[in-house]
């Protein structure tokens, strides 16, 4: 529909007009149509009915991309905008908490950047290692996971951070994940190895920094894969 074309141009606008005045004065015009769609039908996410509101800061329009997204199904947000944006990885969180979340805006980041087989490897192997999950709660679960993933992909390291509380469960779960790790040593080296030279000449990071990095992103990435099924 019409109404998400404009979406997308608002959203290439957002990220690369500076001028906080031109930008507001631009997207809220190309996000009108959207906003009243979304006013009349709102499908479990209200927004502010005044354009400007909406770009108050990268939370509020997350919040328009993601209540968009859920009257055109299938959107994704360009890599490039989170590149420019970071603020908008906002767009890429649960917000339902059950199925809904899998109706929400995704990144493309994974087409858009270089291929990380080693990567992609550990990661298929860290999720076919989960036990089957039949609660909804799963669709939330994987959206964190995915977002966790573009994070990785994008050296995002402030939102690699393990801010799980530390109770019996989580400790159980930390014990699994290190198991698992050992078991898979050999691709958990190749995706750390692919990982540094992908942050060092990808993000103009040193090598002894792009090792640590790369250390922590492969961690994040296994023990996120071990809260895809919550099962207590």
């Amino acid at each position: 529909m019409p109404e998400s074309a404009s979406v997308y141009e608002a959203v290439y606008r957002y990220a690369t007009i500076e001028n906080a005045e031109e930008r507001a004065r631009v997207v809220s015009q190309l996000i009108a149509p959207m906003v009243a769609r979304i006013r009349d039908n709102p499908m479990g996410i209200s927004v502010n009915e005044d354009p400007a509101a909406v770009l108050e800061s990268d939370v509020t329009f997350s919040e328009f991309l993601q209540s968009a997204s859920r009257q055109e199904h299938w959107m994704q947000l360009p890599c490039s905008a989170l590149r420019l944006r970071p603020g908008l990885f906002s767009a890429l969180d649960s917000m339902f908490g059950g199925f809904a979340d899998a109706t929400l805006i995704k990144s493309d980041c994974e087409n858009m950047t270089p291929p990380l087989p080693a990567l992609e490897q550990l990661r298929t192997a860290a999720i076919d290692a989960q036990p089957v999950c039949v609660g909804t709660i799963r669709y939330a679960l994987a959206r964190e996971f995915d977002k966790r993933y573009v994070a990785i992909l994008l050296h995002r390291m402030e939102l690699l951070k393990d801010d799980t509380p530390q109770n019996p469960t989580e400790r159980k779960r930390l014990v699994t994940v290190s198991r698992f790790m050992a078991q898979h040593q050999t691709q958990v080296d190749a995706a750390t190895l692919q990982m540094t030279a992908y942050y060092a000449h990808g993000f103009g990071v040193s090598p002894k920094l792009a090792e640590r990095h790369a250390t922590r992103a492969v961690q994040v990435m296994v023990g996120q894969a071990y809260q895809l099924c919550i099962t207590g």
